[in-house]
């Protein structure tokens, strides 16, 4: 009961400035959590990938066609290039894939499918919402009464040699699956599993897609997903609200809306690890048809990946060093200066039988209830989307233990710096001071 006393009548005086300080430490520790959890993030990323992408990573590489060009002739150079180089005998599998939203209006009588409809945009709006895109209500809207879909074209091969994702119903894709009659054969994702039967059939509104039900993927199926840029994101998607759409060969939509995908994300699988041979193989391929192409290995790509990452991390560590270095001189210095005006105060104690170590014991519990308070606040700010929604901040979502450990060892280094200099002072404190100090 006296340590407690001491130590509310010691934060009493200086409130105000043990406030700021307050405020100033949780700054500080929720850009610690931030950057903690950016590294945990990155790197659980890349080890999901690892375990989820049955391809080896020094196997399995992004092909990027570089052109500006959008015409008829360079999507058909281009279907004639890639063509051209899936007969290599080094290449395992050659293949894309694509996102279309299409329209299933005319499946409205299918109370199961405008259901399956609904929940795939309600998760979507709750995704992007985490992500903080733009929800648009109205789109959304248009979107339930048109029962537009997320389409994912996907080349069989590389279908089943990228991801390996496991099926409740049907059995894996083979060359077999497809027909002479016009329609091509589709996966559903988890969403889609009551609406439709194996062998049913249905067909978009725009007649892009006449679809065979061949297959059904079971809960938390992934697959690659594209930021903005169609750059590899550093997570993979969740395609539970997909219809997949399998492709064979080389696929082109010429003279439709889709004709650009011949050129979109494009991946190449080796037999063996991907090598500099290979790669100027088809580097020539590309150059007879007056292509210049990009090639590089997941593993080049999560290399640099990690790299930039680091690059953008610097800003934040040297803001967080930045900011602890002041923050710590401040609390130091109230502290001090606290021990500066209560000298007289300890001499009482320290005649009443209290020893230099229960005076530092006093000031440094008051140090570490401040450091602890301001923990507590990071901890709420990262888990609160609203205040993250007003700082401006993505949802914080791969908050493990470790990343709230190293977080707290960080406050903890924090608090023990702040006490250097008091535990100094008051070590320094001679006799003559304590009876001449003013309260």
């Amino acid at each position: 009961m006296y340590y407690i006393k001491a130590l509310v009548h010691s934060i009493n005086k200086k409130s105000l400035s043990v406030f700021l300080i307050w405020i100033q430490f949780s700054l500080i520790f929720s850009i610690s959590f931030i950057l903690v959890d950016s590294f945990f993030g990155l790197y659980r990323n890349e080890n999901e990938k690892r375990q989820s992408i049955s391809a080896g990573f020094d196997r399995c590489c992004p092909l990027i066609i570089n052109t500006i060009s959008d015409s008829k002739k360079t999507f058909e150079d281009a279907a004639g290039f890639l063509s051209e180089i899936k007969k290599l005998d080094e290449l395992e599998t050659l293949g894309n894939f694509f996102d279309y939203g299409t329209s299933f209006s005319s499946l409205r009588g299918n109370n199961a499918f405008s259901e399956a409809v609904n929940n795939a945009l309600e998760g979507e709006k709750i995704e992007n919402k985490k992500r903080m895109f733009p929800i648009n209500d109205e789109i959304y809207d248009m979107m339930r009464n048109n029962l537009e879909v997320e389409i994912l074209s996907v080349d069989y091969g590389l279908f089943n040699s990228l991801i390996s994702n496991q099926l409740i119903e049907g059995k894996k894709p083979d060359k077999a699956i497809f027909k002479s009659d016009g329609f091509v054969p589709v996966i559903l994702g988890y969403v889609y599993k009551d609406a439709f039967n194996i062998g049913d059939t249905f067909e978009s509104d725009n007649g892009l897609f006449k679809c065979r039900v061949i297959g059904k993927l079971k809960k938390n199926s992934k697959w690659l997903n594209l930021d903005a840029s169609n750059e590899l994101s550093s997570e993979l998607s969740n395609i539970d609200y997909n219809i997949i759409v399998l492709t064979n060969g080389i696929t082109t939509y010429f003279d439709t809306p889709l004709a650009g995908t011949v050129l979109m994300n494009n991946y190449i699988i080796s037999k063996e690890p991907f090598d500099s041979t290979l790669k100027s193989k088809i580097c020539q391929v590309a150059e007879n048809y007056g292509f210049s192409v990009g090639i590089y290995t997941l593993n080049d790509y999560f290399k640099s990946t990690r790299e930039n990452n680091m690059e953008r991390s610097s800003l934040k560590l040297f803001s967080i060093i930045f900011l602890s270095i002041i923050a710590v001189f401040g609390l130091a210095s109230i502290i001090v200066y606290s021990i500066n005006n209560s000298r007289r105060e300890i001499g009482v104690r320290i005649a009443c039988g209290a020893g230099t170590r229960h005076i530092i014991f006093i000031f440094f519990a008051e140090i570490f209830l401040i450091t602890l308070a301001a923990f507590l606040t990071s901890c709420i700010v990262v888990n609160s989307e609203s205040l993250l929604d007003i700082l401006r901040v993505a949802r914080l979502r791969n908050l493990g233990m470790w990343v709230y450990i190293i977080t707290f060892v960080i406050s903890l280094v924090t608090c023990i710096a702040s006490c250097v200099f008091p535990i100094k002072r008051i070590l320094k404190l001679e006799p003559r001071e304590l009876t001449g100090g003013n309260e």
